[in-house]
């Protein structure tokens, strides 16, 4: 998993030196996204899902949500542990917060690794392997946060 750093930075989550980085986070009350220095970061150890979305390879650790959603504007979050053959969408972007589409997600692999996650409340843009494509995800359910809104929240129109 990368997260997105100043300058639009790709940044590791792998890397312990990314907990002194700041990363773009979703502000859901600005409805934009900005970059925060994080103080907490938890550690994770465990199983990291290599999905495939859209031809473009995100890995996300168990236990994370992602954002899926499809064209009629409606969204939602489910753990990555449950996505493995559910035959769901995920909302794609490009690197410049636009909507690129809305892409199947499969799961391609798994391995047993570690990552950097921040304690934070906020959905997270992280990009693919080679940094051209974006995804959200969370480390908590934001159904309740967005359930009245459509994915167009999340765009820079």
């Amino acid at each position: 998993m990368y997260y997105i750093g100043e300058r639009d930075v790709q940044l590791d989550a792998s890397e312990p030196s990314v907990v002194s980085s700041r990363i773009y986070e979703f502000c859901p009350v600005d409805e934009d996204y900005f970059t925060m220095l994080t103080v907490f970061w938890n550690e994770y150890n465990g199983t990291i899902y290599h999905f495939n979305i859209g031809d473009h390879l995100f890995k996300v650790p168990a236990g994370m949500y992602i954002c899926v959603g499809c064209e009629s504007g409606n969204i939602d979050w489910i753990l990555s542990d449950e996505l493995i053959d559910r035959g769901m969408t995920a909302i794609l972007m490009t690197h410049e917060f636009k909507l690129d589409g809305f892409s199947e997600i499969r799961m391609i692999g798994y391995e047993s690794g570690s990552m950097f996650v921040p304690s934070s409340k906020n959905p997270l843009p992280v990009t693919s392997e080679v940094g051209n494509h974006l995804i959200l995800v969370s480390s908590v359910d934001q159904y309740h946060k967005y359930k009245n809104k459509d994915y167009v929240t999340f765009f820079v129109l």
